[in-house]
Parts: C-alpha cells; structure tokens; sequence
C-alpha cells in the first residue's frame, strides 16, 4: 500500500522483471474489471489462453491442472493487482474463494494485492472480513525523509546524464520537501518545472524562490491564511455607564491590537518573496535534463 504517487506500480514493474525463472506471474492492472474478465486475462498471462466459450467451471479446471503441473516442479505461482482499492467487493471474494485452491495443504497461488491506504478501510467492511483474515503479510510504501529528497534528486540527475555541481541549493531542497510532502512523483514534476524556470531565467542555481513559483504554478503550494487588518481584532465597544469598565475594555483593545499587529508581522516573514515569471521559454525546455 502507499500514497498515490509513491511508486507502487514501478516497484511492481521492477519486481516482474527481477523474478527468477521458475516465478510464473499473471498482472492485473486494470480494476474496473468482472471476476470472469479477470480469470480470462490471468489465464492468458500465464500462457493458457481460453477458448472464447469455455465456461467458468472449464476454466478453473484447466486452471488448477496448471497449478499442479508447477507445483510438481516446484515452481510460483502469483496472481498481482494493481489499483486494489478499486476492485468491486464481489470480486475481492471472488479472489478469496481463488485463494482455496491447493494440495495437500500447500497453497497453489499467491495473490498480491496493491492499492492506495483506502484499500484498508476497505477490508474493514464484514462483508470481506474473511479476506481480511487471509492476508498474511502488510507493507507499506511512504514518502521519502527530508533527509533522503536529496540524494534521489541527484540519483535523478545522474540518471538523466548530468555530473557537474549542484544545481539545487540547500533552501531549495528544503522547499521542494514541503511542497511535495516527500512524494516522488511530486518531487519529479516540481523539479522539471524549477529547472525550465531556470533555464528561462539563465540561472544556474535553482533557488527556493523558483520552487516556490514552481510549486505556485503547478497549485502545490498551500495558499497562506488571509490576514484581517488589525483593527477587525478590536472588539466593538458595549455602551455602558460605568467609566471604569469602559477604560478597563480600552486597555484590553489596545492589547488586542499591539498582538494582533506582531501576530501580523510574524506571519508575514514566513511569506516567501517571490515574482512570477509570465514568460516560459517552452520551446527551450527540450535542450534542457528534466527529470519527468
């Protein structure tokens, strides 16, 4: 499981091709599928392509015989879904009940299931608590450290061709880590728009004020709280006799001011000073390593 983004699906790629010979795989990616549809493609992935009015007792037969045949020579079989938490109920026990094949009370298949962390919530329901109770093993998928953006943003470049001193300064390593929560995905597309905006601007150094724009244009960055003047922080006056009262409310109101006014000014530093650049030299990107 892991946040969109993460890398769940180049993990699984990189896992299929890194398999060993005797791992046989079936991948599902597409989760707006019927069970039936599913079987079919599985079949087919593992080289036992159905006839088109097989049914579906057929099938599983043709299946199982399959199973068997790798058991005995002590191979893997695995069935692997990507999207998860898009796969209709119906099918998740459907999957289950595929689950139950076996010999001799060893497994014949392995069913991998990825998916975004609403697919938990989904095992929550007690329609599937019986899945729930056949998942043997949990992994989990999260950003990337504050301390790791730097080193997979010069892995990025290195894998783009490029060598020489750093392009990205310290600030701006600190702002793309905030922008992009540690996303890679994010962390990509910040960076590819960073550099056009340097290039366009003939810097050689991106800074954490071309992230800033960056992560403007692409609407990653959290907008600030609107800040009321000062003076909305007074409250209004109630008519009363009492002069004590009323110079003891004075008091009071200039206080709320006076903290009001440093609260203002407080938060206004934390305000990034940048301009927007209206001109994009697109044309010029191409010339330019970008890390998408």
């Amino acid at each position: 499981l892991g946040e969109p983004g993460t890398g769940n699906t180049t993990l699984l790629k990189r896992l299929l091709g890194n398999f060993d010979h005797n791992v046989h795989t079936a991948w599902i990616f597409d989760p707006h599928l019927t069970f039936n549809e599913i079987f079919r493609l599985t079949l087919s992935d593992l080289g036992l392509p159905p006839s088109p009015t097989s049914g579906r007792l057929a099938m599983i037969g043709q299946f199982y015989d399959y199973l068997i045949e790798q058991l005995r020579d002590d191979h893997i079989v695995a069935l692997l879904l990507d999207e998860a938490q898009d796969l209709r109920d119906d099918v998740l026990e459907e999957l289950r009940l595929l689950s139950n094949l076996e010999s001799a009370g060893v497994k014949l298949l392995q069913i991998v299931l990825l998916g975004q962390p609403e697919f938990e919530s989904k095992l929550e329901k007690p329609s599937l608590r019986q899945l729930k109770q056949r998942v043997v093993l949990r992994s989990r998928l999260v950003p990337l450290e504050s301390h790791e953006i730097c080193p997979y943003i010069d892995s990025r470049l290195a894998a783009a061709g490029y060598s020489g001193k750093a392009i990205f300064g310290t600030s701006a390593i600190e702002r793309i880590s905030y922008c992009s929560r540690g996303i890679p995905r994010l962390i990509n597309v910040i960076c590819d728009n960073a550099l056009l905006i340097a290039y366009a601007k003939s810097q050689k150094v991106v800074s954490a004020e071309i992230i800033a724009e960056a992560a403007a244009d692409l609407h990653l960055e959290e907008p600030y709280p609107k800040l009321l003047p000062s003076v909305s922080l007074i409250a209004p006056k109630l008519e009363t006799p009492s002069e004590e009262i009323d110079g003891g409310r004075e008091i009071m109101n200039e206080g709320r001011v006076a903290h009001g006014q440093a609260d203002f000014e407080r938060r206004t530093e934390l305000i990034p000073s940048f301009h927007t650049n209206e001109t994009r030299w697109a044309g010029l990107a191409a010339v330019f390593a970008t890390l998408v």
